[in-house]
């Protein structure tokens, strides 16, 4: 896009990639590399989920490799060693992707995993035990304030956007939205019309930029 996304807009999007990733998690799946880059949209304004390629079962039982996922859109569970994880950490991705569209540039870039807990603690606050392994929880960390989101992007982002937010950045996995309740969400809401309409408008501009 050469211009920022519309309200609308970033809905018909998130609406698409929450279906595609319900898919994933319904058959007891986490995708475990959501990022934009693994978006794709073609000139209808269709939205695909692409690569798989580090997709894997959800059991309680097993102890997943961290050498996975994109670094900016990394949950934190992860980041802090916490090799039991779920498919919440596919939520904390879209979280990022959603403030990424509303907001035009990366939430969390960090340079390394260290830098990328801190951009999340200046943000979120001190990290929940609920996310630190063993390891990481004989850690000692700041004690970073939480900051007001509102505030923090400046009135930028609406009341029902920030709230959506907030439930998808959360320390503790056991406490973010499922993709069921991101999709029936307030901030989600659109007519079939304005939806059929904003998703062709999408594909038009596909179109135009080829």
């Amino acid at each position: 896009m050469q211009r920022p996304y519309t309200i609308n807009e970033v809905k018909v999007i998130m609406r698409q990639l929450l279906q595609g990733l319900q898919a994933v998690h319904s058959i007891g799946l986490m995708h475990r590399d959501l990022k934009p880059a693994n978006i794709l949209i073609d000139k209808e304004g269709t939205l695909k989920l692409a690569d798989f390629g580090q997709t894997r079962v959800v059991d309680s039982s097993f102890l997943y490799t961290l050498d996975v996922g994109t670094k900016w859109y990394k949950a934190p569970e992860l980041l802090l060693g916490n090799k039991k994880y779920t498919e919440k950490m596919d939520m904390w991705a879209l979280g990022c992707i959603l403030v990424e569209l509303l907001d035009g540039c990366p939430l969390f870039a960090g340079s390394t995993d260290f830098d990328q807990i801190a951009k999340i603690g200046n943000l979120l606050g001190k990290p929940d035990p609920a996310c630190l392994s063993e390891t990481s929880a004989k850690l000692q960390f700041p004690d970073w304030p939480i900051k007001d989101l509102k505030e923090y992007f400046g009135g930028s982002i609406s009341d029902d956007a920030i709230d959506l937010i907030k439930k998808l950045l959360v320390y503790n996995p056991s406490k973010r939205i499922s993709v069921e309740e991101f999709l029936c969400h307030e901030f989600m809401q659109i007519s079939e019309v304005e939806y059929a309409k904003t998703k062709a408008r999408i594909g038009s501009l596909i179109n135009d930029q080829h």
